[in-house]
């Protein structure tokens, strides 16, 4: 089963793993039906960087008034780059404080 998910999300088995791994350390869920008709693929990068939306969300959502006080501007204007490439995906955030917030927040949801 492994080798089939392997080959329909064009990916190694780690990745797989990795993807996993960040839906259950954050409780996401993704909507697998509307990535693939919203981006007519299967490429498991899609579901990373996904994946690392709803955790920009969430984050954002739990940290709207630090952000805003931090950075003097609304929470979901605040810069940030989302990184896919299989295992080496990363989300980080341009200002070094608020980077600095979300890794804190990171390690204490499980990360």
């Amino acid at each position: 089963m492994r080798q089939l998910l392997c080959c329909i999300l064009e990916c190694g088995y780690m990745d797989i793993n990795s993807l996993d791994n960040l839906i259950s350390e954050f409780s996401i869920e993704l909507d697998y039906e509307n990535i693939i008709r919203e981006f007519g693929k299967t490429n498991i990068n899609i579901f990373i960087y996904e994946a690392y939306e709803q955790i920009k969300d969430m984050f954002v959502n739990q940290n709207s008034e630090e952000i805003q006080r931090i950075t003097g501007k609304d929470p979901n204007e605040v810069e940030y780059t989302i990184f896919t490439n299989y295992l080496d995906n990363c989300i980080y955030y341009k200002d070094e404080e608020i980077e600095t917030l979300f890794q804190d927040w990171r390690s204490k949801i499980g990360g």
